[in-house]
């Protein structure tokens, strides 16, 4: 989704970034003005539980970052971090 999405808001003038995998192969910072993030995923060492501490990682990080608005997608490892969600500025 975010790849049909996230060109179509810079179009539209936004500042779009997505997070992505550390280990993504292909290692760029920008595609078609959306900025990418790649965050450290031990789920090749742990198992799905690493996806829990991806998804916990890539949730501080925008915390940091003070978007305006998050989108958050594929919520279901998330879930258990809901409460570190800025509750004004998510959408699920």
């Amino acid at each position: 989704m975010a790849t049909q999405t996230a060109p179509l808001w810079v179009k539209a003038g936004h500042e779009v970034v997505v997070y992505t995998v550390g280990n993504h192969p292909e290692k760029i910072s920008e595609l078609n003005g959306v900025a990418i993030r790649h965050i450290f995923n031990p789920e090749k060492r742990l198992g799905l539980s690493g996806q829990f501490i991806y998804d916990y990682l890539c949730i501080l990080d925008a915390r940091t970052k003070n978007f305006d608005v998050i989108l958050q997608l594929g919520y279901t490892t998330s879930g258990i971090w809901s409460f570190l969600w800025p509750k004004h500025k998510t959408v699920t």
